[in-house]
């Protein structure tokens, strides 16, 4: 009787329905959707996505979340061109997103900016049909990103960060199958294969590097290592900051504070296989942690109270001074391999951060709930 009763208060106050999850057990096996319909746009069908299959370890701020919509999880026939998505979260307010890729109507993939991601009980919701929105791509990436390039094509490189730098692709970058959709094909034998990148970033306090890579071979350059991402900025090669490839093949990071680089090594590579790779540093704990897949797998103490900071450009896929013009190019840090969804932030992520991160691109987040006609 109390259930019946709380469902008849419902439907008169008109402020959501009630649903089962589809194992009938959690939350108590009830749910409440939200309101029938959210104020503003006229989408015609709307979708549940719950945060559940991964638990944040603590409350994360402005997630950017991969969202795909694709095969049964997605109504291909309305989603159309993807102009008419948008996403709103738990209390209905629209939230920005930016379009990644679409392939056809029946296949979408997002980046959602989560104002809140903590535990299980997190969830969105997606709506689409209807009038055509615009996404919000400089909103989706804002807490310290400086850097975002999906490395969907070789030209136009675009960093959709808010920072918007300039991206010149040098030599043959060819998009290849990245981790998910495109990435770009570097070639170490081959010296101009490289991104460059202009424009300073500043005194960094903290930083975090990432990307997504699949190496094909061990760097054929004259010091055996490998750059994904990195700027320099002294004449002996050393890094403001660093992640790649050792000379002993093992992952890498490293961070100037003074006159030299210090480097913190992970594992050894395993080639021909997709490794998501994430540096960070702070100055408050004066420690560089390195990750493989979302788990912590080497670091080390440096001091010193910001990253150095210099005018030369970032490199992506390789770049040492040899690029900027004062080395020679035995030192060149050439990749041999596929380079995917490269990131760099002024903000140190918490392991929470780097673990969700990889739960989210690997699909390992999100339960997409059933199709609703609105």
């Amino acid at each position: 009787m109390r259930l019946a009763a709380l469902v008849a208060a419902i439907a008169i106050m008109g402020c959501g329905r009630i649903g089962f999850d589809a194992d009938g057990a959690r939350d108590g096996g009830i749910r409440i959707d939200g309101p029938a319909t959210f104020p503003g746009g006229s989408p015609t069908v709307r979708q549940r996505l719950d945060l559940d299959r991964f638990s944040a370890d603590e409350a994360l701020t402005n997630f950017p979340l991969l969202v795909q919509m694709t095969g049964s999880r997605v109504d291909g026939a309305t989603l159309g061109d993807s102009s008419t998505v948008r996403f709103r979260d738990s209390s209905g307010a629209v939230i920005p997103h930016e379009i990644d890729d679409r392939i056809d109507n029946s296949y979408g993939r997002f980046w959602v900016r989560v104002p809140r991601y903590a535990g299980t009980s997190s969830f969105i919701f997606v709506e689409y049909g209807g009038t055509p929105v615009a996404a919000s791509t400089d909103n989706v990436w804002s807490e310290g990103y400086f850097g975002v390039w999906h490395l969907q094509s070789a030209s136009p490189i675009d960093d959709s960060s808010s920072v918007h730098r300039a991206t010149q692709s040098v030599g043959s970058t060819p998009p290849l199958s990245g981790f998910f959709g495109a990435g770009l094909a570097f070639d170490s034998t081959d010296a101009a294969d490289y991104l460059r990148i202009d424009g300073t970033t500043g005194g960094l306090a903290e930083i975090t590097m990432s990307a997504w890579f699949n190496s094909d071979m061990p760097s054929t350059g004259g010091n055996g290592t490998s750059a994904l991402v990195t700027r320099e900025f002294a004449d002996d090669g050393d890094d403001d900051f660093w992640l790649g490839l050792d000379d002993a093949d093992r992952t890498s990071m490293g961070i100037a504070t003074g006159a030299s680089t210090e480097y913190a090594e992970g594992s050894p590579v395993s080639f021909g296989t997709w490794t998501h790779l994430v540096g960070t540093w702070s100055t408050a704990t004066g420690k560089a942690e390195l990750y493989e897949n979302g788990e912590r797998v080497g670091g080390i103490d440096i001091s010193g109270s910001a990253v150095v900071d210099s005018s030369h450009p970032i490199f992506i896929g390789g770049g040492h001074n040899d690029i900027v013009g004062v080395h020679d190019d035995a030192d060149n840090d050439y990749f041999d391999g596929v380079i995917d969804e490269v990131r760099l932030a002024s903000r140190a992520r918490t392991p929470a951060w780097v673990a969700a991160e990889h739960a989210s691109e690997t699909d390992a987040a999100i339960t997409y709930g059933p199709i609703e006609r609105l």
